[in-house]
Parts: C-alpha cells; sequence; structure tokens
C-alpha cells in the first residue's frame, strides 16, 4: 500500500479527508497528519510517505515552503498542494518546485481520489524503472563474468551508454570502437504513439515486439537496443565509411519500413533519430537530439518518423515574443474579454512558427495561461460551478494532450467560459441588474431569502451579485436584506397594531432574538420603544 501524510491546520477539513476518503479502495494507508507546518515538515523527513496532502498557509513553514525543504532533502514522493487561495503566484511557485498537482478547495472526494491513483500509478512506473535498472546491473555482472553473447554484449554496452555519466563514456570510447566497429551512428527513441500504444503489455513485453521491426539490416548496417527512461533506444551503426553515401536518408527509409511493419502489426510507435555522430562518448548529446525530436511531435501532426535535422533551431530568445503574447493575455482576460479568441489565435499561431521549443518550458507556459483563466473564472462563477474550471483539471487534460493544436482546443473551451460570462454582464448595466435586485427584495423580504435566490431571478452567478451590490450600495447582500426588513418593521411598528414578535415574523424574521439584534443596530433602538 502507498503511503500519505496530511496537513492542514483547519482541524474538520483534515478529519473529514481522513474519515471520508476510500484509503483502503485506492490501495493508500495515512500514516500520520499535522495541523502546522513545522510538524509536518519534520514527520515527512522521518517517515518518508509516499504522498503529500497540505495546505498551503499553515502556522509555521508554509506548504510551498515545506515542497521546497523536501526537494532540497531528496524527498521522492508525490506532492498534492490542496488549497482554498485561488492565487497565480502560489499555483507558479509549485510548478518550480516540482509538486505533483494542485487541488482547490472546496475539494471534490472523487477528484482528490483520482489525483492519489495517478500519484501512485507515477511511484510505481519509478518503482519498476528501479527494478530494471537492477536487473541491467545483473546483466553487467553476468557479462564480467563471461555469460552473455557477443549480441548481448553490444546491448549492455549501449545501456551502460544511456545510464552512465559523460566520464563514463569517455572511458568507454575505446572499449566500443573495439566492440561495435563503427565509424558513425544514429541514435533512434522508439516510444508508444499513445499512452495506450504498449496495450497493457509489460515495457519488457513491448520491447521485444518492437525489436523485431528492425530484424533485417542493409548490408554495413547493425543495431543495438536498450531501455531508457521509459523508451526504447535503437543505435543504428555504419561500419563502413562512405563520403557518398547519405547515412541520413538511410535511417529514415529503415525507421519508416519500422514503422510501418508497426502498423501492419496494430504496434503504433513514434520514432525520433538523432544526428549522425562519429563518437560514443557524444552519446548524451544523440539522447537529447533524439528526445527533442520526439517531444517536437507535440508541434507536427501525423508525423511518426521525425529527424533531427528537419527541425527548425530555436534558442531561448525566440521564447521572448510568446512571452510578450501571454503577458498581454492576461490583461485581456480582465480587462477585454470579447478578444480572447483572437489572442489565444495570436498565441498559437507563435507556437506552431516557434514549432520546436523545448517541451517543459512550453507546458510550463501553457500551465500559466490555464490558471490564468481560471483565476478569473473563480471570480465570475459560483463556488460550486468552480470546481468544473479548476486549474489543475485544465492542466491536467491539456498535460494528455498529444498536439498543440489539441492544447488550444482545450485553453480555448475554458476561455471562451469567460467571454460568455462577461458578455451575459454586460447585457445589462450594473445598475440595472441592482435596482432589479432591490425591486425583488422590496417584494419579498418576507420570505425565507437567500443569496442563491436572488442570483436565480437575475441570472447572474455569487460573485457577480455580490460585487455589484457592494459597488453600487456599499452594502453585502445580509446587510441590505436586514435593511429592507428593519424599515419595513419599523412602518408596522409605528402603526401600533402588530406586537413585536408578529412584526418579526411579517418581516422575514423566523428567530425573535436576531430581530431585536438587528433592529437595534439599524435603528439604535429596541422594538419596543419604537
Amino acid at each position: 500500500m502507498y503511503r500519505v501524510y496530511l496537513a492542514d491546520d483547519n482541524d474538520l477539513f483534515r478529519e473529514s479527508l481522513i474519515k471520508t476518503i476510500s484509503w483502503e479502495k485506492i490501495d493508500c494507508t495515512l500514516i500520520g497528519d499535522a495541523r502546522d507546518g513545522d510538524t509536518a515538515g519534520r514527520e515527512i523527513l522521518e517517515l518518508k510517505p509516499d504522498i503529500v496532502l497540505m495546505d498551503i498557509r499553515m502556522p509555521g513553514m508554509s506548504g510551498l515552503e515545506i515542497a521546497a525543504l523536501l526537494k532540497t532533502n531528496g524527498f521522492r514522493g508525490r506532492v498534492i498542494i490542496i488549497t482554498g487561495y485561488n492565487d497565480f503566484s502560489y499555483a507558479q511557485k509549485g510548478i518550480r518546485i516540482g509538486v505533483f498537482d494542485f487541488l482547490l478547495k472546496p475539494i471534490d472526494e472523487s477528484e482528490l481520489e483520482n489525483v492519489i491513483v495517478r500519484a501512485c500509478r507515477d511511484i510505481e512506473q519509478e518503482r519498476e524503472d528501479k527494478k530494471r535498472q537492477a536487473l541491467f546491473e545483473d546483466e553487467i555482472s553476468k557479462e564480467a563474468a563471461g555469460e552473455v553473447t557477443q549480441g548481448q554484449n553490444l546491448d549492455l554496452l549501449l545501456q551502460k551508454g544511456l545510464n552512465g555519466d559523460q566520464e563514463s563514456l569517455e572511458n568507454m570510447e575505446s572499449i566500443v570502437s573495439s566492440q561495435m566497429c563503427f565509424t558513425l551512428y544514429e541514435l533512434l527513441r522508439v516510444s508508444p504513439d499513445n499512452p495506450q500504444g504498449m496495450g497493457g503489455r509489460s515495457m519488457e513485453a513491448w520491447t521485444m515486439s518492437v525489436r523485431e521491426l528492425f530484424e533485417k539490416l542493409p548490408d554495413g548496417v547493425s543495431a543495438c537496443f536498450a531501455i531508457h527512461e521509459k523508451a526504447l533506444y535503437v543505435l543504428v551503426y555504419f561500419r563502413m565509411f562512405d563520403a557518398a553515401r547519405d547515412y541520413d536518408i538511410e535511417t529514415v527509409r529503415l525507421a519508416t519500413m519500422a514503422y510501418q511493419k508497426s502498423v501492419e502489426n496494430q504496434n503504433d510507435v513514434c520514432i525520433s533519430i538523432s544526428r549522425c555522430h562519429d563518437k560514443f562518448k557524444d552519446l548524451r548529446e544523440a539522447v537529447r537530439e533524439a528526445q527533442f525530436s520526439f517531444d517536437s511531435r507535440f508541434f507536427i501532426e501525423n508525423r511518426h518518423v521525425i529527424h533531427y535535422n528537419s527541425l527548425k533551431s530555436n534558442s531561448m530568445a525566440n521564447l521572448y515574443p510568446i512571452m510578450q503574447k501571454v503577458e498581454e493575455f492576461y490583461g485581456i482576460l480582465r480587462e477585454h474579454p470579447s478578444e480572447i479568441e483572437k489572442s489565444l489565435e495570436d498565441i498559437e499561431v507563435m507556437f506552431h512558427a516557434g514549432r520546436c521549443f523545448d517541451l517543459a518550458v512550453l507546458r510550463n507556459i501553457l500551465a500559466n495561461m490555464a490558471i490564468m483563466i481560471n483565476v478569473i473564472l473563480a471570480e465570475h462563477v459560483d463556488e460550486e460551478d468552480s470546481r468544473s474550471v479548476n486549474a489543475g483539471n485544465i492542466i491536467q487534460e491539456m498535460n494528455a494532450a498529444s498536439s498543440i493544436d489539441e492544447t488550444f482546443r482545450i485553453l480555448r473551451r475554458y476561455a471562451v467560459k469567460v467571454v460568455v460570462q462577461a458578455q451575459n454582464e454586460s447585457e445589462e448595466s450594473n445598475r440595472a441588474v441592482t435596482e432589479r435586485i432591490l425591486d425583488y427584495l422590496d417584494h419579498h423580504y418576507q420570505e425565507h431569502l437567500s443569496l442563491q435566490d436572488v442570483c436565480d431571478y437575475v441570472g447572474f452567478s455569487r460573485g457577480y451579485v455580490c460585487r455589484i451590490l457592494k459597488n453600487d450600495t456599499g452594502e453585502t447582500f445580509v446587510s441590505l436584506l436586514n435593511k429592507i426588513r428593519i424599515e419595513k418593521a419599523k412602518e408596522m411598528l409605528a402603526t401600533h397594531q402588530y406586537k413585536v414578535y408578529e412584526v418579526a415574523e411579517a418581516t422575514g424574521f423566523s428567530n425573535y432574538a436576531y430581530f431585536y439584534q438587528a433592529y437595534r443596530k439599524y435603528t439604535g433602538l429596541s422594538p419596543k420603544n419604537t
């Protein structure tokens, strides 16, 4: 079972999670909880839970300070932030320090359970990777004892190179040249084309089926294989150097044939290819190039074989115009919602033009845009509705997207909600809406009215109604309603025809004591002395 630690200074909220979440059902157990940050930070480091659920603001250290402390101390668990503070800057900080996810209060229990399950799966994947590493080290021991074949030996050399640091690669250079006898090589990264691409198989079983795609190689071309960072890497190496030979074209042709065979076998893959290298010590660079090529499919629809050389190179300087547009986007969200869709379109065009920026950087930019949208929406929708536009939900959807087009479709869907709400709120002037509310209260003050009753009547959100009432009258809904009721009560008492309790009931006060309190507050007198 996965071990969970909970930290929140709200005792009722903390107890509620402890009692209501189906911990056993999601294969988890609570190993501790705390109501202050200092205790939580100390106990998390001692207990080393798999998953930490934390509020941002607590006595002592904040949740983000604890997350930063855990990162500094090499904590390997997953941190999920739970907060009632819908603040853009908090989310930004959380992203930077590696928080797994964040959720806004009030918490939907099923949503929280889903996030915890995702965290558990992520941990399980990490554990499987460690097991594969242990098996690899065992194979290395066998190699030293002379128990592996020549083919296995080449695979192990590649595995060593992928798992080692740059110094190790330089030390291996002479060994590799004698074992592999290559003059040039290109590195292929082969991954499932979608999350379901492994068909429920283990990484090892999937790898075996993919290796079969590279059974027949042209003369003078060989290959070795290794698993690294949840992908199969194929090092295609050329034994003879021929200046007239176009090695890039040959590698792309080989990769294309492999992809076609994978489709025939219902085993859809994406193959990304590095540049051509002539030294094994350049393997780390080749890995970066293959990963970069793989990430670029985010910008390129329907590309299954991608060579690094076919991509445009981009520097961080190219990001500056996009960052400027994103800053403008935030202002447009607040001040000119009718221009949101045009602003998103402009940013999307710039993303497509740049194409192959670092994917992690761009996902961070897109996550920030999602948070911007969520912040604005939270100001316009009811508390209950805000759960459906939680920034964590938007970011989760975008992270699952397979292309830049799909990502922007998701952003656009949520941004349109801002447009619609803004249009609804601008159809009538704020003052006109206030007048409608006052008229409604004047005719219904005797009833057991709630803020939601008024919102339903005028057709606007709670946040909007509260905001315009405060701006136009200087009063909250409750104080405004009580004022109207007290004025009506004064009129009735002035006739001397009613008893005080009759006036209280007739003006909508169900609680006699509360009526006395409210009457004295607004008039300075007791109702009996009026």
